[in-house]
């Protein structure tokens, strides 16, 4: 008391006495040494003042009753000075009553005192008043402020779907994007089947079922992961929770008992504990994504094998590998950043949010209340975003297949003097490409900038509620300050999470293609029926069929013709007629889509389609071989034969002398579909593909053309080989030169998917007809 009567009546301001905040020391004015008129005037706003009790007053702060205790004190000491008027003061009786200026007050009644009573009876009932007001106020501006946190995100995601219309309706108008040309419909599709009956279709699987069965045996690293994941952020948590506590505890005054020696210990244990943890779960994500990566490249182009001949037409090879490379590029790096962004953000984020709502439950609560509108948008987004990421990569796939292309054909292209053109269609390729990409790029980064505009409105939120808990002694400041740095940390591990949307976009589009290439099941499967041991009858019965790609053109109308076991047949007609296609049928590249094939008297459907085919040896007329060595090529008809065998089927082949002619002999490698044999000379490849049907040796022949490339004194030597290994086998010869006619047993002429005549030679030309015209035009090709 003596201290109050001191701040009274000497120059030190009342002021001092008072623990009132800087921005409310306006309303106390005192310019002299005593309490003057309008110090008990303000002193009196000041006390009834509701802003001042919100911000000073809490239920555990005791500094209410002395702040309020001061200023009762003041004002009893002001109204005695002031009902000691001058009159009184110089011996008069009356005393002037003061009138309180509007304004100052919520409520005048309040204020203003009748006479006799005591200011402080009603005290008790003012504070209540006051209390409830207080509380309404807090309760309409929470309201308030979750109205607007939920609204927020749904403001944004209009106003970003907007933007990106008009953003896309520029680059339409800027680039002239043809929209039927940026997506393929029948991309990696199969072709619409004639009998659907015959189409085996696989069902419709969840890609996230795909993946978890690729993801399957890499378990263990999966888990090592995830526990070393799980690890970091508990060793991260813990930062944020010392921190809080060494801030309370020196706002506290007291004795810390978090020594700077401590601390560096801690410090020193969080940082050699994540360094084991990086480097154990970064070690695990690794050899998942190899093993993955590895595992799906095998798995998918085991898949491409045993596709039927029917996808191959619809699909371009150049789209097909680059798929193969480009898809499993795009899905390893999905893998790999959903594992290292992704679960260890999550694990942060889980982490996090466990240790915000032990700082702050009621906060933390407030904010998960906003967070659902955020995942839905960002599911709703993420789907639009995973469309533009399939043209995008179909778009890359085509530009990587005319590239294929034209290196392919580089000598065609180069003699044609065609190296603008391929270029001007590779780059509309490329533009087509970028157009799409560029929408892509544009949605992500609109994406990602709407997201961190949520995320750092929830910040600014936390910031705004959480002082005002902290103002209303509900939360200390060093919880408020660890709950903002473990916040930040929540906030960094969010937009990690928003920028990972991209990339498992695009992996997420990678592996719906990877596994819808997978599984489709060919129409014709590869291996399964019955085996039998084939002497070569062979009988169409009434064939009608046409090529899946050209369905309006029919090949083959109710065609039929019988074959003995061990002569020879040539198959002549112009071209188109259909007779490669005979050829295509017996090995049971397609199937029918009338009549039957018959072997020996068995349907070739019942037949096992591998080793059907192990009974015929095809030649054809462009030889196809593989990049590695001449043997290698040799032994792909049989691979189980020796040096010495692939040595004899040169020897009749005609091929022996030249391969002895290069350096490496036998171990020469070929090049690029042999084009490193030719050397000027294109009956080389021919003689290796004849020496390879020769080792093979299977009782069925198929020459397509087989020596129209060969000079005439190299067909005589292939022919006389040729001879021999005729012997006893049912050989098929289509459109040879006349030579090779006249010694068939029997000739078929072939004309609009029909057999029109059949005979020998002589008996052809005698009828003067259709064979006979062909002869004198020699059109056998």
């Amino acid at each position: 008391m003596q201290r109050l009567l001191r701040c009274s009546h000497i120059s030190l301001s009342p002021l001092r006495c008072l623990k009132i905040p800087r921005q409310y020391s306006s309303h106390i004015t005192v310019n002299s040494v005593r309490p003057s008129y309008t110090w008990s005037l303000q002193a009196r706003a000041v006390l009834n003042n509701p802003t001042f009790f919100k911000r000073s007053y809490t239920p555990s702060d005791r500094h209410w009753n002395y702040n309020e205790g001061v200023l009762r004190f003041l004002l009893e000491l002001t109204d005695k000075e002031e009902n000691e008027s001058p009159q009184k003061r110089k011996g008069a009786n009356t005393y002037p009553r003061y009138i309180w200026p509007s304004g100052l007050t919520n409520d005048v009644s309040e204020i203003e005192q009748e006479p006799g009573k005591d200011p402080d009876e009603d005290s008790p009932t003012r504070r209540a008043e006051l209390e409830r007001k207080l509380l309404e106020e807090e309760e309409k501006r929470h309201k308030l402020t979750i109205k607007l946190m939920l609204a927020l995100p749904a403001l944004g995601a209009a106003a970003l779907y907007c933007i990106q219309e008009l953003v896309f309706k520029y680059l339409e108008e800027e680039n002239e994007i043809d929209e039927e040309s940026l997506i393929d419909k029948e991309e990696l599709d199969l072709p619409p089947p004639t009998h659907p009956d015959d189409l085996r279709v696989a069902q419709t699987r969840s890609i996230y079922s795909d993946l978890i069965q690729l993801l399957r045996p890499e378990l263990h690293w999966f888990i090592a992961a995830l526990i070393s994941s799980f690890a970091s952020s508990a060793i991260s948590l813990y930062i944020p929770a010392f921190l809080g506590r060494f801030i309370d505890a020196v706002r506290e005054g007291s004795k810390s008992n978090v020594s700077f020696s401590q601390g560096l210990t801690v410090a020193a244990a969080v940082i050699i504990g994540q360094a084991i943890l990086n480097f154990l779960f970064n070690f695990s994500v690794s050899r998942i994504c190899d093993n993955v990566s590895t595992r799906l490249r095998l798995g998918y182009f085991a898949a491409l094998m045993n596709k039927d001949i029917t996808f191959y037409d619809k699909n371009s090879t150049g789209e097909l590998v680059s798929g193969m490379i480009s898809d499993v590029t795009e899905l390893k790096n999905a893998i790999k950043h959903t594992l290292a962004v992704g679960l260890k953000s999550t694990t942060a984020i889980v982490g996090g949010l466990a240790s915000l709502f032990v700082i702050s439950a009621r906060l933390t609560t407030m904010i998960m209340i906003i967070m659902p509108s955020l995942v839905f948008i960002g599911t709703i987004y993420g789907r639009f975003l995973q469309n533009l990421s399939k043209n995008a990569q179909r778009a890359l796939n085509k530009s990587t297949a005319v590239a294929e292309e034209s290196l392919s054909n580089i000598r065609t292209v180069r003699s044609f003097t065609g190296e603008e053109i391929e270029q001007a269609r590779y780059g509309e390729a490329l533009r087509k490409y970028s157009d799409i990409n560029n929408r892509l790029g544009l949605s992500v980064g609109l994406f990602h900038g709407f997201y961190n505009v949520c995320v750092s409105g929830g910040f600014g939120f936390i910031l705004l509620y959480g002082g005002n808990l902290v103002s209303a002694g509900q939360m200390t400041g060093g919880a408020l300050t660890s709950y903002l740095v473990q916040s930040s940390t929540l906030q960094s591990s969010m937009v990690s999470l928003s920028v990972l949307q991209s990339e498992l976009v695009k992996g997420l589009s990678a592996a719906a293609r990877i596994f819808d290439a997978m599984s489709q099941q060919p129409r014709i499967p590869i291996a399964g029926g019955r085996k039998t041991d084939v002497v070569g009858r062979i009988a169409f019965n009434n064939v009608t069929f046409r090529y899946p790609t050209r369905p309006n053109v029919w090949v083959l109308r109710k065609f039929s013709l019988n074959m003995e076991e061990g002569k020879k047949y040539a198959l002549v007609g112009p071209s188109g007629s259909g007779k490669s296609t005979v050829a295509w049928l017996l090995e049971r590249f397609y199937d029918p889509e009338a009549g039957s094939i018959m072997i020996d008297g068995f349907n070739l459907k019942t037949l096992d389609p591998q080793y059907l085919r192990n009974q015929i040896s095809l030649v054809s007329q462009e030889p196809a071989l593989f990049a590695t060595s001449i043997s290698e090529n040799i032994r792909m008809g049989n691979p189980n034969s020796s040096m010495s065998d692939i040595v004899r089927a040169a020897k009749l082949a005609n091929a022996d002398g030249f391969i002895r002619n290069f350096p490496a002999g036998y171990d020469t490698v070929v090049g690029e579909r042999g084009l490193q044999l030719s050397g000027g000379q294109k009956q080389r490849p021919s003689r290796i593909a004849i020496a390879r049907a020769i080792l093979k040796n299977a009782p069925i022949l198929i020459l397509d053309e087989a020596t129209s490339a060969l000079d005439t004194e190299s067909e005589q030597l292939v022919q006389d080989a040729l001879e021999t290994l005729m012997k006893e086998k049912t050989v098929i010869m289509i459109a040879h030169r006349l030579s090779s006619i006249q010694r068939a047993d029997q000739i078929l002429v072939i004309k609009g998917g029909k057999v029109i005549e059949t005979g020998t030679h002589k008996e052809l030309m005698a009828k003067k007809a259709a064979y006979a015209n062909l002869v004198s035009k020699q059109m056998f090709t």
